[in-house]
């Protein structure tokens, strides 16, 4: 729902389409209600990626594990699902690769979702690749996958099909029949 040009207001939306309206748009300045709880308002260009992405803490620094968070424009449940299972996450901007922490002071790296291509985001490779170099356990999600295979040189190919659920195989590791 629309309520005016000046201060706009959508309900119900998925986020692809708050990415795809923020390619259109030259600047746009965006706050997720989640209820009780607020999101940070992200200021995404007109590729839709936040130009305003911020280094944060979530939860206890000490945890166990400590994630760092490799911030490609996460989406806040899965900051939220790490820290229900106890780990301390520190949400990095991939816009500061280049002053990457030390990866000693993590047991995890998770390289988040993101919106559009994964041609974009090719300078990050080197990063990745350093990343890789450390032998950290190292987690991808949706775009963190594609950016994993590229910076180990791997080629992809679209599925026909397109992404859906029937298009990944799970092992059942007892039988190891495919589902």
């Amino acid at each position: 729902m629309v309520q005016n040009k000046a201060n706009s207001k959508l309900s119900n939306v998925d986020t692809r389409v708050l990415a795809q309206l923020a390619a259109n748009n030259q600047n746009l300045a965006i706050k997720v209600d989640c209820g009780e709880e607020q999101l940070p308002t992200k200021n995404f260009n007109r590729y839709g990626v936040s130009t305003h992405l911020k280094e944060a803490w979530y939860g206890n620094p000490k945890s166990f594990p400590t994630v760092l968070l490799i911030d490609f424009g996460v989406k806040h449940s899965i900051i939220q699902e790490l820290l229900a299972h106890g780990a301390g996450v520190h949400s990095f901007p991939f816009t500061k690769l280049n002053q990457l922490p030390n990866l000693d002071n993590y047991n995890i790296i998770v390289l988040s979702n993101g919106p559009f291509h994964h041609e974009q985001y090719k300078n990050t490779l080197p990063f990745i690749q350093k990343m890789m170099q450390s032998r950290k356990p190292i987690w991808g999600i949706c775009l963190g996958i594609q950016l994993l295979l590229l910076a180990n040189e791997t080629e992809m190919t679209k599925l026909k099909t397109g992404h859906r659920r029937q298009n990944y195989p799970i092992v059942e590791m007892d039988t190891q029949r495919f589902e």
